[in-house]
């Protein structure tokens, strides 16, 4: 899947990721000596990280079905941020093996990975899909934007003023009218390749 650099190689993505179904994305922290995979791993809690946050990395994000913003035109091609900020986040995964992680893109940039969902700056990798509250649940996140999302839903409406923030915006309706509000956490599976930093 990857290139003589060490990078995400569309062709080889295309033949041979395609049939795993979920988008790859490739986390390069590989020139940080703070995170190596033992670093990674590691036992932490909230009081002692000892992963801090590091820029100007590279990730670059894949999806085999491509990216349509406006539901017209997919976009099949490998996207190169090389100034992320990578950090972790939250508490209640710093003691396990995996790590939730925050994406934060350069000011000035955003991304949008569904067509339903609205750009953003910052996004979480979630090692485990059900927060320690049980309030941001990613695994029916997308069963209620589906089912109570519309926007004359009855039993679960809708702010008027946000409704209206949302699908009167200058941005949902010049460029991405197929953009939808959202009652919660919305998810979906991604395969993870974090090349990290060894003494080799």
């Amino acid at each position: 899947m990857l290139d003589s650099n060490n990078r995400l190689d569309v062709n080889k993505l295309t033949e041979n990721a395609k049939e795993i179904g979920v988008p790859i994305m490739l986390i390069d922290v590989s020139n940080d000596s703070s995170w190596s995979f033992n670093s990674f791993v590691k036992q932490q809690s909230s009081s002692s990280v000892t992963l801090p946050e590091t820029e100007n990395k590279v990730v670059q994000y894949w999806d085999p079905i491509g990216i349509s913003n406006d539901g017209s035109n997919t976009d099949n091609s490998v996207k190169t941020i090389k100034n992320a900020t990578i950090s972790l986040q939250g508490t209640s995964t710093l003691k396990d093996s995996v790590k939730n992680l925050n994406i934060t893109l350069p000011t000035g940039t955003i991304f949008t990975p569904k067509s339903t969902w609205i750009p953003e700056q910052t996004y979480t990798l979630k090692a485990d899909i059900v927060d320690s509250s049980h309030a941001n649940n990613a695994a029916i996140g997308s069963f209620i934007n589906t089912e109570l999302g519309k926007k004359d839903n009855p039993y679960f409406p809708f702010d008027p003023a946000a409704l209206k923030n949302v699908y009167d915006s200058p941005y949902v309706k010049t460029q991405q009218p197929t953009a939808t509000l959202k009652h919660t956490v919305e998810g979906f599976p991604v395969f993870v390749i974090i090349k990290f930093y060894t003494d080799a």
